[in-house]
């Protein structure tokens, strides 16, 4: 098995007479010794940063090599069946998809999985997936199964709005005295998973040259309190003027939730005299499936000996982790 970029490659080969075919001579026809070289190739898209959740085909490519018993390429068109199984022995397929492969003067022939039969939004679960090959003509499945291992499990992430903004290009929200939504967000998500928060905005002071000040924070309830230690705080205890200032303000938070949809809220109030405007807020969510082991830190100072900090693999006992 072999790795090359963002493909997984599996390179297998099966020979007819084998397994079931012994048992099976009478349906082995033009085929009887045909040997199938399996280049599995799971072609999967995935972006870098930002894009990384961005919308990816539905299908995988898959190569292979017809050779007769000498290795001789075949070159003929071959209607060929594929199957996925849930285990490597059931009979009962969960997706079946029939193609006519046209090898090339190699006998190497490409093929897109789920082209002509779509895969269902349920089937690459993350449980154990086995790919069966059927050559139409000899009516026996080749032996053994394949498994389908990581590469394609990532087609459900790819179609999950893994990165989810919120923004009013134009136009602002004046803030009360009590909390309130400045902009909010929305997320599905598919499985358990962490969900980063930002959110920034400028805030404009004005109206006093006493104290005035504003809080601002990342929440999921509406209305409440400034929460200890999510809150930023933003405006002067005096101004030189009532035309105040203007203050860029960022704040996040981070959240592990289940599978399904999660609105957050950027939120804040004023506090003290004059007003307090949120211009140009935005709030921005990224879903992460799982958290990555090991956090490298800068080089070690000689002697020190954390050289980096360990990751939990498992959901943390507190619903949401502060930053």
């Amino acid at each position: 098995m072999s790795k090359t970029g963002n493909s997984l490659v599996l390179d297998r080969e099966v020979d007819m007479n084998n397994s079931q075919m012994n048992g099976d001579k009478g349906v082995v026809k033009m085929y009887k010794l045909l040997r199938f070289t399996v280049l599995l190739a799971l072609v999967v898209v995935l972006m870098a940063s930002a894009q990384l959740f961005a919308q990816a085909p539905n299908t995988l490519l898959y190569q292979g090599k017809l050779t007769d018993s000498d290795g001789a390429p075949i070159t003929d068109s071959t209607v060929v069946r594929f199957c996925i199984y849930r285990t490597p022995e059931t009979e009962t397929a969960t997706w079946i998809e029939t193609q006519k492969v046209g090898p090339n003067a190699q006998g190497i022939f490409s093929v897109e999985l789920g082209s002509v039969t779509p895969f269902s939004s349920t089937l690459f679960d993350g449980d154990p997936l086995w790919l069966g090959i059927t050559v139409v003509t000899e009516g026996v499945e080749m032996l053994p199964r394949q498994q389908i291992l990581s590469a394609p499990y990532a087609i459900n992430t790819a179609n999950v709005p893994g990165i989810a903004n919120a923004r009013r290009s134009s136009g602002s929200v004046a803030l009360g005295s009590t909390m309130q939504d400045i902009e909010t967000v929305s997320i599905t998500i598919p499985a358990p998973g962490y969900i980063v928060l930002e959110g920034r905005c400028f805030a404009n002071f004005s109206g006093t040259t006493s104290s005035n000040t504003a809080i601002f924070q990342i929440d999921q309830t509406a209305g409440g309190s400034s929460q200890v230690p999510y809150y930023v705080m933003a405006g002067l205890g005096s101004y030189a003027t009532t035309a105040g200032g203007l203050f860029p303000v960022y704040v996040n938070r981070v959240y592990y939730k289940a599978a399904g949809t999660h609105t957050f809220r950027l939120e804040g109030y004023h506090g003290g005299s004059g007003s307090v405007i949120a211009v140009l807020p935005w709030l921005t969510a990224t879903y992460y499936p799982k958290s990555y082991g090991t956090v490298e830190m800068a080089p070690p100072v000689p002697g020190d000996e954390e050289a980096a900090i360990e990751v939990a693999e498992t959901p943390p006992a507190n619903p949401e982790l502060g930053e």
